[in-house]
Order: structure tokens, then C-alpha cells, then sequence
């Protein structure tokens, strides 16, 4: 069943969060991804490792918000 390995303690940011913070905080937490949310706890978007090798790659700078 998927709720077996399903993470209970989901890593959420808000989406004004930047680059740099949002690959620090997958660094910290160990996870590959974090669920962006509304004021309103909402799902918004997702920012990933995928999106972080990405944004390396074309170099955008790290100060850039991850949801725009």
C-alpha cells in the first residue's frame, strides 16, 4: 500500500522562497523535494533536485524565487 511509503512529515516552503534556501533546506532535510504551499497550506507547485540541477545548468542565479 502506498501509505506504507507514504513521508508523513512533508517539507513545505512558501513561494517566495529562493533558490539557494530551497536547495539548503533538500540538503538539510534530506528529502528530494519540497511541496510549495499558499498562505492557505494549498499545494502550489513543487521544487525538486530535478529543478535544482536545471537551474545550475543554465545558470540562473541562486537569488531567484523558486515559484514565480
Amino acid at each position: 500500500m502506498v501509505k506504507h511509503i507514504m513521508i508523513e512529515d512533508v517539507v513545505t516552503a512558501k513561494p517566495n522562497i529562493t533558490v539557494k534556501d530551497a536547495v539548503r533546506t533538500l540538503q538539510e532535510k534530506h528529502v528530494g523535494s519540497i511541496v510549495i504551499t499558499d498562505d492557505q497550506q494549498r499545494c502550489v507547485g513543487i521544487f525538486t533536485e530535478r529543478d535544482a540541477i536545471r537551474i545550475i545548468a543554465n545558470e540562473i542565479p541562486l537569488d531567484t524565487t523558486s515559484i514565480k
